[in-house]
């Protein structure tokens, strides 16, 4: 699934205004990235209330925020996308903003981006929405990280530090005092994939990121990410991304 930033703006609620309860049409997405004040949206039924640092993704079905406390409006950043298919919520519907010093900067240079226009629509799109799934990114692992079992931080800390190395569950297993077997466990347990489905998984984002950056030759990327070869990668690489590395590059850098 791919995303286009249809509309783009900053949005300062007025007080005592009314918002209007609206279902988003199908192959359609909205985020709202709240920067100041005090809000609510439907959620599950319930209301729920969002602040200052709150990513809000919304796919077809659901309604944006709908109330605003008239004593401490709300600013965001709105952003409304086309979907290529039919939507499939890709993170959360709630989400946070890690780093909350830059909340400000990125929203009114990203506004203030879309306005002049001078930006490739292709290059300011997948820059803007890498830049939010980052964010939620680094807000997940942060909050759930410190719960994780002491042999998994570390286990994982090995992997990020060495992902470019070819390397070996048995001797991760090993350096964190667990067999196999039990390694395997917890990775399943607490992320739901495998050793080797992490250490792959991070190796093709690594990649994504080099070849929507950069002009470097596919053999050089493979071999930057830890893949033993190029054509290895880029099997891998279409296996988990649908696509060719080229075709990606072409379709996102």
């Amino acid at each position: 699934m791919s995303l286009i930033i249809k509309h783009l703006n900053y949005y300062i609620h007025p007080k005592q205004s009314k918002l209007i309860h609206q279902a988003l049409p199908e192959c359609t997405e909205r985020i709202e990235i709240l920067t100041t004040g005090k809000a609510w949206i439907l959620h599950e039924g319930k209301d729920l209330e969002v602040g200052r640092g709150d990513i809000l993704w919304h796919i077809e079905g659901d309604s944006a925020i709908y109330k605003s406390d008239p004593q401490n409006t709300y600013e965001c950043l709105n952003i409304v996308c086309n979907s290529d298919t039919k939507c499939k919520r890709p993170y959360p519907r709630i989400n946070k903003w890690h780093d909350i010093d830059e909340i400000d900067r990125f929203c009114h240079n990203t506004h203030k981006e879309y306005r002049e226009g001078l930006i490739a629509k292709e290059i300011f799109n997948a820059h803007t929405l890498s830049r939010i799934e980052y964010q939620i990114a680094k807000s997940n692992i942060s909050d759930s990280f410190f719960k994780f079992p002491l042999a998994l931080k570390n286990a994982i800390r090995i992997i990020q530090k060495n992902y470019h190395l070819d390397l070996n569950i048995q001797k991760i297993a090993h350096d964190v005092q667990l067999s196999v077997t039990h390694l395997h466990d917890i990775f399943r347990t607490h992320l739901n994939i495998s050793p080797h489905q992490y250490i792959l998984k991070l190796k093709i984002s690594l990649a994504c990121q080099q070849l929507t950056i950069g002009r470097e030759p596919i053999k050089r990327i493979a071999d930057q990410c830890g893949f033993s070869n190029a054509s290895s990668f880029c099997r891998s690489f279409k296996q988990h991304k649908s696509i060719t590395p080229d075709q990606f590059r072409k379709k996102y850098s």
